[in-house]
């Protein structure tokens, strides 16, 4: 798991050290923005959990870690319910039901809700041609205004900052050029490119952002992608090692479940995210000054982020928006 997840190479108490650090300073970054991260833990009751993995969820992750009868009909309830309220109702399940030989449900949730540093004017919201990823077209509300922002462009993509609050949270989104698609781009989109377009961006004073609003809700289960990103033991169950959580080799990952929401209008943003992984035992201008045209109208990325730690708190693609 540490190697799928870039961290080999690095001790558990530093991995540790730097999640705690990292929570701290995203939720301090801004305080025109909320940002609410939550992680919790729920395990069968009678499973015994070593007092080491309680301690350090609690300590380092701010987790919630209590024993829970998963034969009770309402076991599903209370685990939905504290996605619920976590997600202000954003997400309001992501277990339906609980199988005999689940053992442990660890969950995250996040929550954020950013007004833009600018806001777009209701009044020039119109209906405007969206090209979809299929080429199709289609009316969709689009919103637009001219203000300062940071902008950048390549012979691949064009990109703007979208700031929220202080300026401290941004949504980027980024255009690929008309004879590219969405796929290409997030072809590029290594860390290093990453790393390297933002230093390029630059302030321009007349920056003209035309994009529609949209909202949806998306949901996956990762475990294939998981897998074939380099970390297939976990789901084995009779080759998955956690015996760090009770001391013996009964425990395998049966599945993680992300479930997520974003509506992006002209006062800012709301999004949410959970995501739950399901361990199963293996028994059971003045001069006219030059204008920059920005123009979302047909599929782009968008990502959103907090400037001082790089942290990327959301990441999506949008083909065809909508709202309702």
């Amino acid at each position: 798991m540490e190697k799928t997840l870039r961290l080999n190479g690095i001790s558990t108490t530093q991995i540790n050290d730097s999640h705690k650090a990292l929570l701290a300073a995203l939720k301090s970054a801004d305080p025109d923005v909320l940002l609410e991260i939550a992680n919790a833990i729920y395990y069968r009751q009678g499973l015994p959990v070593k007092e080491q993995f309680i301690a350090t969820n609690k300590n380092y992750y701010d987790a919630e870690v209590q024993p829970l009868n998963f034969d009770a009909v309402d076991a599903a309830d209370i685990i939905n319910q504290w996605v619920a309220k976590k997600t202000r109702d954003k997400i309001p399940e992501i277990i339906d039901q609980i199988d005999g030989d689940l053992a442990m449900i660890l969950l995250n949730a996040i929550y954020f809700n950013g007004i833009w540093q600018y806001k777009f004017d209701e009044n020039k919201t119109h209906e405007l041609p969206f090209r979809h990823g299929d080429g199709t077209f289609k009316d969709v509300a689009t919103m637009s205004q001219e203000t300062s922002l940071e902008y950048y462009s390549n012979d691949k993509f064009s990109a703007v900052h979208l700031p929220y609050g202080k300026g401290q949270y941004r949504m980027t989104v980024l255009l690929p050029d008309e004879d590219l698609s969405t796929q290409n781009l997030l072809a590029d989109m290594t860390l290093p490119n990453w790393k390297g377009w933002l230093k390029e961006f630059r302030k321009h004073d007349n920056v003209v952002v035309t994009m529609p609003r949209f909202k949806f809700a998306w949901e996956m289960t990762l475990n294939d992608i998981l897998s074939s990103m380099g970390m297939p033991v976990a789901f084995n169950p009779n080759a998955a090692d956690f015996s760090g959580i009770t001391g013996g080799k009964d425990l395998y990952i049966g599945f993680v479940k992300h479930k997520t929401y974003i509506d992006v209008n002209e006062n800012g943003t709301e999004a949410a995210a959970v995501t739950a992984v399901g361990m199963f035992t293996t028994s059971m201008p003045a001069d006219m000054p030059k204008k920059i045209y920005f123009t979302a109208d047909r599929p782009f990325l968008f990502v959103i982020t907090e400037k001082s730690t790089g942290a990327i708190l959301f990441i999506g693609e949008i083909r065809a928006p909508e709202y309702s």
